[in-house]
């Protein structure tokens, strides 16, 4: 069971069309990610991008997961935007049925905009600015959450075998090279070049 209660559907459409189950019209394909054409599109160009992990929401996505998936996303509102001529895009995530959600399986909408499109858009920001004592109650909340759930991927070791985890490993060892040289080469050389000069004066 996920976060919130919310199970993970392995049968839904999207896991079916991950393990290629289901056709699709596929933009492209990573190791972490599948972006493709909505099948029932909002408009033209309207496209997904979905894990290839299976989780049913973004709060159930480990920040590792998560990070591999999340890089794809903005050559993918580039692509979206330059092919149809859209003047602006929608990037949304439904997390939960309560906000729209029906394919139990993280996804992401790329939804290209332009003025007048007719499209349902977000319900215009409160007349009035948010008070601070309402601010700090709902800032304390949530402080509190993020503390009882202790740090993330940022501050933990990352995933064996991720991205991350190997881009930190060849980091390291180019270090432990720069060292290496430093220390043996540097000191090979000198003599060398002692060993030259010592013959051609000697």
């Amino acid at each position: 069971m996920a976060s919130g209660g919310i199970r993970y559907d392995s049968d839904s459409v999207f896991a079916k069309i991950v393990r290629g189950e289901l056709p699709c019209v596929k933009l492209f394909e990573t190791l972490h990610a599948i972006a493709i054409l909505d099948a029932f599109p909002m408009v033209k160009g309207h496209a997904l991008l979905i894990p290839k992990a299976g989780f049913p929401t973004l709060a159930d996505c480990p920040p590792a997961v998560a990070a591999d998936v999340l890089r794809e996303l903005p050559r993918l509102v580039r692509a979206v935007m330059e092919a149809t001529g859209a003047e602006g895009v929608n990037v949304v995530s439904n997390n939960g049925a309560a906000a729209g959600q029906e394919v139990f399986h993280v996804h992401f909408h790329v939804i290209p905009r332009s003025a007048g499109d007719g499209l349902v858009r977000f319900a215009p920001s409160a007349a009035q600015m948010l008070d601070s004592a309402s601010a700090e109650e709902v800032a304390m909340a949530i402080r509190e959450r993020l503390a009882s759930a202790g740090p993330d991927d940022a501050s933990a070791p990352p995933v064996a075998g991720t991205p991350l985890a190997m881009l930190l490993d060849a980091h390291a060892l180019v270090l432990r090279l720069h060292e290496f040289v430093h220390r043996h080469v540097d000191a090979l050389v000198v003599r060398v070049v002692r060993a030259l000069f010592g013959r051609l004066l000697g």
